[in-house]
């Protein structure tokens, strides 16, 4: 009788833990096939929090087989490069790390498992190719910046763990401290 009320007080514990989490979650909307790939983060000098993001298209099936995940937020690197009016290569950088949960397709596999497998980050590097992407407004700059190398991949990647690239097109507002961008699907390694 004991392990039976164990086991139902480990479960309600569980149960109120996941309940109480405040880490956002980002379902993915059907609607949004535009782009293969849609952020947007605010706070990045201080305490970046992730306002939007999105995957779909190619990748989306790809990393989530049952097509019924939800994203959460895991927070992000505190190596965070952005450009300054000093700079002579202007460049972002950030890496954002997240859960994407598949209670189908990963029914089977434990909490700890399931930590392990589902863990991702998104490298968003994001460079400023030209004078005319800089835009000077009063006490504001704007940087304009693309790249083809941002990745997606497994955070616990096995061998045979693909990483997944993007062409990424994105927007950076000092005074706003905000990065939104866009990418569509380049390619996979391997």
């Amino acid at each position: 009788m004991k392990p039976l009320i164990l086991g139902v007080l480990m479960t309600n514990l569980i149960f109120f833990v996941t309940i109480n989490t405040n880490a956002p979650v980002y379902s993915q909307e059907k609607n949004n096939q535009e782009n293969d790939l849609v952020f947007e983060v605010q706070g990045l000098r201080t305490n970046p929090i992730t306002k939007n993001f999105q995957l779909s298209g190619e990748v989306w099936e790809k990393v989530c087989p049952s097509s019924q995940c939800q994203i959460e937020d895991d927070g992000y690197s505190s190596y965070v490069v952005l450009p300054d009016p000093e700079d002579t290569d202007p460049r972002l950088y950030t890496t954002l790390y997240f859960y994407i949960h598949d209670n189908v397709t990963n029914k089977d596999l434990t909490p700890l498992e399931k930590r392990l497998v589902e863990r991702y980050e998104l490298s968003i590097f994001c460079d400023v190719n030209s004078v005319k992407d800089i835009i000077e407004q009063e006490n504001n700059i704007i940087y304009k910046c693309s790249n083809e190398y941002p990745d997606l991949s497994k955070y616990n990647s096995e061998e045979n763990d693909p990483t997944y690239y993007f062409r990424l097109e994105g927007t950076y507002d000092t005074q706003n401290d905000t990065l939104t961008g866009t990418g569509e699907y380049d390619g996979q390694y391997p």
